[in-house]
């Protein structure tokens, strides 16, 4: 399978020497394995929220966002505007997804790819990865989540919290009830 990259801005994409829609053969990891985040995702599943054009989730350091787009598109026919407090993503014109984050991420370090010529997947990373950092909506005012679902979001990001600051255990398989709105309690150290 074959996946298209956009890395960071289009002026750091041309200035590298690369262009865009540059196509990549070896494939480009969206959750991260190297820190243990993307081993807990794998082992505990996903929250998503549903949009009428695909999906978003989040972890404690990413948002996630898969765009269902025309079978048989192209990288030429996607523009992704990723800047640190606003996205915009439109495919082959059409505009898609428009307007203010709620929080901020770092634009640079975000990805997207064109899987199969009709996934869009984007991985936005966020400038404050914490449990506490649980999105109540992809953009302000549009694609909400809804209560039971930002519900199940807040479990599994204190619960993702927990995996990280005991990487002996395994969290993936826990609930969790009580104090774990707002990324769980304080904890000593």
């Amino acid at each position: 399978m074959s996946k298209y990259l956009y890395r960071g801005s289009r002026s750091a994409a041309k200035s590298s020497g690369a262009s865009e829609g540059t196509l990549v053969t070896t494939p480009v990891p969206v959750i991260r394995t190297g820190n243990g985040h993307g081993r807990f995702d794998e082992r505990s599943g996903i929250v998503p929220s549903k949009t009428d054009w695909g999906l978003w989730w989040q972890t404690v350091d990413e948002i996630h966002i898969e765009v269902n787009v025309p079978p048989g598109s192209s990288s030429k026919d996607i523009s992704c505007q990723i800047k640190s407090n606003y996205l915009k993503v439109t495919v082959k014109g059409n505009q898609i997804i428009e307007g203010k984050l709620p929080g901020v991420i770092h634009p640079d370090d975000s990805v997207w790819t064109l899987e199969d010529k009709k996934l869009l997947r984007i991985c936005l990373p966020k400038s404050n990865p914490s449990a506490a950092n649980c999105w109540k909506s992809l953009l302000v005012g549009q694609y909400n989540v809804d209560p039971y679902t930002f519900d199940q979001m807040e479990k599994k990001l204190t619960l993702q919290r927990f995996q990280l600051e005991n990487p002996g255990f395994d969290f993936s398989g826990a609930s969790v009830s009580g104090n774990y709105h707002g990324g769980g309690p304080d904890l000593p150290s």
